[in-house]
């Protein structure tokens, strides 16, 4: 695995944890702006990536807490 590349196991685009998530990429980045939710998402490369881990705690809060 080269270091630019994201562990495709285990990140998300934007798009693809928008999709998740049931929203729009759009909405994501304006949440990560605002530090809405703390997603943790990362900057690899000029993309952003988030961890599904990260993205099932927020999704448990929400549904299950």
């Amino acid at each position: 695995m080269e270091v630019d590349e994201p562990d495709k196991q285990q990140l998300m685009s934007r798009k693809a944890a928008a999709e998740y998530l049931g929203t729009t990429a759009g909405v994501m980045a304006v949440w990560d702006c605002l530090k809405r939710y703390d997603f943790n998402p990362r900057k690899i490369a000029g993309m952003v990536y988030y961890h599904k881990d990260d993205l099932d705690r927020h999704l448990n809060r929400m549904f299950f807490a």
